[in-house]
């Protein structure tokens, strides 16, 4: 910015002592002040020129952040509950097998399951008419098939295979066979029959 003789009103450069124009002489104070403009230019431009000069640093983006990630890391993710019939269904097709284990729990509930199925079928087995004893009979049978198939998976789970569940026609040994099966915990860890059913989620 440049000053101005306070006489004539003339421009001064930073180094005039005396006014070019009216010849006045100029104070101390304006040269001074003339002289702190001069360095507060060559400064920003010194400013001007490093920011020019200085590299660009880019940003960190998510995309960035995300990919630095190990590709082999991966969240656990929890099993997922039933949300509809369809997937009660596929669980029930699921159960229906031979095949795996059964934890002591487990094998209560569908214990249970079953003495209230049998009781309905006797409660339709007594009606005198004949769709419902043929509806009690179908149901029992059904009963039946669905009660050794989840009493060998519990025999499984004691390491025994569903032979082992023939020494129930040998009385007496039968009791034996039914508090093995029905108190006695399950071998701890995988067996020749599959994974400790304590272990495996989404089972009913």
């Amino acid at each position: 910015m440049a000053n101005f003789c306070p006489q004539c009103g003339a421009p001064l450069t930073p180094t005039s002592k005396f006014c070019p124009q009216c010849g006045a002489k100029i104070a101390a104070a304006v040269l001074q002040e003339a002289a702190l403009n001069a360095d507060a230019r060559q400064e920003a431009a010194t400013a001007h020129t490093a920011e020019e000069q200085a590299p660009v640093q880019q940003p960190v983006t998510e995309t960035s952040k995300e990919e630095s990630v190990s590709p082999h890391f991966t969240t656990p993710q929890s099993p997922q509950k039933p949300k509809n019939a369809e997937d009660y269904l596929q669980m029930l097709r699921a159960d229906l097998t031979i095949e795996g284990r059964l934890n002591r729990k487990r094998y209560w509930v569908r214990t249970g399951l079953c003495i209230v199925l049998n009781i309905m079928a006797a409660i339709f087995m007594e009606i005198p008419a004949e769709l419902p004893i043929f509806f009690g009979a179908i149901l029992t049978i059904a009963v039946s098939i669905y009660q050794i198939m989840f009493t060998v998976r519990r025999a499984h789970d004691l390491g025994r295979s569903g032979w082992y569940l023939l020494w129930s026609i040998v009385p007496l040994v039968n009791i034996y066979i039914a508090i093995r099966i029905s108190f006695i915990e399950g071998e701890k860890g995988p067996n020749r029959f599959g994974p400790d059913p304590l272990t495996t989620p989404g089972a009913w």
